[in-house]
């Protein structure tokens, strides 16, 4: 086993074969049994967000899914069928802030909706795909926000903080996480 840990790595699949990992891939079953549009998760920083993320994505994310299929053999998310049966089913916009800084809300909002522009861009192919209506115009609601005001239409949000009870141990470590996988301290 792998006793490094993963000091300022972020990404999923390099973690998954060469750093210590405590397997946290159930909660992507319990994103998939709640049912919600949008979550938000705060937490504090270096809580696991961005890896959270990479997870997520690289689970998810269509291009790339079978090979991204084989980085969550073994683990807890590989048991569940249902979950699963979604993996590698979407095309997956990952936008990460972590290293962004600006000296006012103004440049922010400028370099976000650049970067939402740079992603819905890179992803405008969907529009002729055969989506439903409801992902089209989910779609086309995320670019009128890139364009317009970064927040103004960020209604029917689910906000998860640190003290929330829904995924309260889903990122970072702690001692019983470190026991399941070890059997040791």
């Amino acid at each position: 086993m792998n006793t490094a840990m993963p000091v300022g790595v972020e990404d999923f699949a390099e973690i998954r074969g060469n750093y210590y990992w405590v397997d946290k891939t159930a909660v992507i079953s319990a994103f998939l049994q709640d049912h919600k549009k949008v979550t938000l998760f705060t937490r504090p920083r270096r809580f696991g967000k961005t890896l959270m993320m990479s997870m997520l994505r690289y689970f998810f994310d269509i291009e790339g899914a079978e090979e991204h299929r084989r980085l969550f053999a073994g683990l807890e998310v590989a048991q569940d069928a249902e979950a699963m049966a979604q993996q590698g089913t979407r095309p997956v916009l990952f936008l990460t802030l972590k290293g962004w800084n600006g000296l006012s809300w103004d440049v922010m909002q400028i370099r976000v909706r650049a970067r939402l522009g740079e992603l819905f861009n890179a992803y405008d192919f969907l529009l002729d795909d055969e989506l439903s209506a409801w992902e089209r115009d989910s779609f086309q609601a995320v670019l009128r926000i890139a364009k317009e005001s970064i927040f103004s239409s960020l209604n029917n949000l689910k906000v998860d903080s640190a003290l929330h009870l829904k995924y309260p141990e889903d990122f970072g470590y702690n001692e019983a996480l470190i026991e399941k996988r070890d059997g040791i301290l």
